[in-house]
């Protein structure tokens, strides 16, 4: 009997211990959840002319002072965008192709003011005029007749410092020999033009 008494004093004080375990982990999260409020900043994002929501920007929270980005998230495809942040002092900058960076003042998320909306953010376009682009149309170094091909020689840096030999020998289809013999094609009974007039070279 007293064996079974002592058993039931053990199990009440073991039951109390879990209690104040207990209790104690409960008030620690609690104290732990009060200091560590977490609030957020949300907002949109537009085209600043056409008003058009720009989905797919980035987002970045920095501490206020640093350079160092905490997070970052991209708007979704209506422009809007909520980034959690405990308390403290931040600003955000937003990036988009083609659009100016933003860059906020400082945002301070406090216990009194753990929610801040930055509203609708209008951001310019950058567009830029380009340079005048001049085309220009170079002659064709071969032109195909009805009965004849010309090979124009003139910009072919093959042919820079040669005589009319070293010209002919680049041109395809011709052949000239080391006695200056020219040859179409294994024939010899070719008519050479320069400038269309009959040359000497044959």
């Amino acid at each position: 009997m007293k064996f079974f008494t002592a058993y039931i004093a053990i199990y009440k004080e073991k039951i109390s211990a879990s209690v104040i375990l207990m209790l104690f982990l409960i008030s620690g999260i609690h104290s732990y959840a009060q200091n560590n409020k977490d609030g957020s900043i949300s907002g949109k994002l537009v085209d600043a002319h056409q008003y058009s929501a720009l989905g797919f920007a980035t987002v970045s929270l920095f501490n206020s002072g640093s350079n160092t980005a905490i997070t970052s998230i991209n708007t979704t495809e209506k422009g809007e965008f909520l980034i959690n942040a405990q308390e403290g002092s931040y600003r955000v900058e937003i990036d988009f192709i083609g659009y100016e960076s933003y860059i906020s003042s400082v945002i301070q998320i406090s216990a009194d003011h753990l929610h801040h909306k930055l509203g609708t953010i209008k951001l310019k376009s950058t567009s830029k005029i380009l340079d005048e682009v001049l085309v220009r149309a170079e002659k064709s170094s071969m032109t195909l007749s009805l009965d004849k091909k010309i090979f124009n020689v003139g910009k072919d840096l093959a042919n820079a410092g040669g005589n009319a030999a070293d010209i002919l020998s680049n041109i395809p289809s011709v052949a000239v020999d080391a006695e200056g013999n020219v040859s179409l094609r294994g024939s010899s009974s070719v008519r050479i033009l320069i400038d269309g007039k009959p040359s000497g070279l044959v």
